[in-house]
């Protein structure tokens, strides 16, 4: 996913699209009251689609400067994320009801219409932004001109991104059934009404959200690109090197297990409201979406997560965390030839030359035979995490054993099957030169994502 550019003014009908000069406008990073047929104000008009250089909106002053302002919050997409988090919040709430049939063990009485909401939510915005791109074509700077999914590729990506909001579901199920049964404690509506104390604390956790987003999937996207897990796991979601929106979500499901274990924390560990759990998980299935259209001019444009699929190793973050990308020499200003990038790329499959949208981006049988294993063990492993789950009140032993598979298992079995495949690169590729910062991703990536999901799957398997 990633961030658009700054909602600021333009002075030239060269420079971005001219804007009025409402003190609304940029408001939930909207720019010119448009959600299509819109660039930031630092794109040149005069040059192809993406071949503005983006380096002077990427910087560690400029990340603290929006956060303190809050302008990262209201003058950008994460404002749209937040009310949409309210709006789900308040249509099928966390309330004394939904405990008392969650306390009971999981069921698709109270499961289903929840992910009902989450789904209807997640494919009408998706669906919106693919309808003007594609079908409306209400934006015209395609970041590849000419290049175009077809319903093979459409229905590879839709089969992907169903799985991804089948896992919002379920960390969402896993979540209430965890405060219902008091394994994790949780701030009450009374409490944040009567305690200002706890007022003040959401409000600063809200605005401290879209930091948290973005540095754990900085951490977790160079995480899966050690290229044992980028092997079996991420190179699914790069099949794509000119996305659309649903490309966002069509992840390998071991990604989506990772992926939004970022929706884990804080609640997991530190006692909040449940908003703030809902603003993370909403804010996780929205924010691909038009961050993988494939366009320049519409809201949330994100040539920034473009680049990364076109040359792979390089913009691992967003906007908004570009400086450590530029500190790690990964940072990509533009398309075409980079004055920043220190990376390993060697320009294979530039800009994926062809007119073909996507060769691979169709379903099938599995790649190859090491593949077609960790397919299957990643169902044997879900089957696991269902059974345990719906047994529940597992002895403490067992339920670290069950968790030890579900977070470690993926890590492990790609670690293996990659050394018994002989693969011709480094299973440390593309860090296998750093030292330092490759030990960082390897303690941030197990931070971020594996002991969440352990913590999570532990105190589930746990409940009594």
């Amino acid at each position: 996913m990633g961030r658009g550019g700054d909602a600021t003014h333009s002075s030239s009908d060269q420079r971005g699209t001219r804007h009025s000069h409402s003190v609304f406008d940029g408001l939930g990073g909207v720019n010119g009251f448009k959600l299509f047929g819109t660039t930031p104000p630092y794109v040149d008009l005069r040059k192809p689609p993406g071949h503005t250089s983006m380096a002077s909106e990427v910087s560690f002053q400029k990340t603290v400067s929006d956060a303190l302002t809050l302008k990262s919050l209201v003058f950008s997409p994460n404002l749209v994320w937040f009310l949409t988090a309210v709006f789900v919040f308040f249509a099928k709430p966390y309330d004394e009801e939904l405990f008392r049939e969650a306390r009971n063990g999981f069921h698709l009485r109270w499961m289903a219409p929840r992910f009902a909401v989450h789904f209807g939510v997640s494919l009408l915005y998706y669906g919106y932004f693919f309808l003007g791109c594609y079908v409306w074509r209400l934006s015209t700077r395609k970041f590849k001109p000419g290049s175009w999914p077809t319903p093979s590729n459409m229905l590879h990506n839709l089969f992907f991104w169903t799985l991804g909001m089948l896992q919002v579901a379920a960390y969402d199920a896993i979540m209430i059934r965890l405060w219902a049964t008091r394994a994790v404690d949780m701030v009450t509506n009374q409490e944040v009404a009567e305690n200002a104390y706890e007022a003040v604390k959401l409000a600063v956790t809200i605005a401290l959200v879209p930091l948290w987003r973005d540095f754990h999937f900085y951490a977790a996207h160079r995480f899966i690109h050690v290229r044992a897990l980028y092997k079996y796991v991420h190179s699914l979601h790069h099949r794509i090197p000119d996305p659309e929106p649903f490309s966002g979500l069509t992840m390998h499901p071991v990604e989506h297990l990772y992926y939004f274990s970022n929706a884990l924390v804080p609640a997991l560990y530190v006692r909040t409201h449940p908003l703030v759990f809902m603003f993370v998980l909403v804010h996780l299935y929205l924010a691909p979406a038009c961050g993988h259209s494939g366009f320049e001019d519409h809201f949330q444009q994100d040539l920034y997560h473009f680049l990364h699929h076109a040359y792979f190793e390089c913009n691992y973050g967003s906007p908004s965390s570009g400086f450590l990308d530029k500190l790690g020499g990964t940072f990509r200003e533009c398309i075409g030839k980079s004055k920043h990038y220190q990376g390993e790329w060697n320009g294979e499959g530039e800009q994926n030359r062809s007119r073909e949208w996507s060769a691979t981006a169709h379903l099938g049988l599995p790649k190859t035979f090491g593949h077609g294993v960790y397919f299957t063990l990643s169902l044997a492993a879900a089957w696991l995490l269902c059974t345990s789950a719906s047994a529940g009140s597992q002895s403490k032993n067992d339920a670290h054993l069950v968790a030890a598979v579900i977070a470690y298992g993926p890590i492990v079995a790609a670690l293996v099957l990659a050394q018994c495949s002989r693969d011709r690169y480094s299973w440390r590729w593309p860090f296998h030169k750093e030292r330092v910062a490759f030990g960082l991703t390897c303690v941030f990536g197990y931070l971020c994502c594996v002991k969440p999901v352990h913590d999570a799957v532990f105190l589930l398997v746990n409940a009594k």
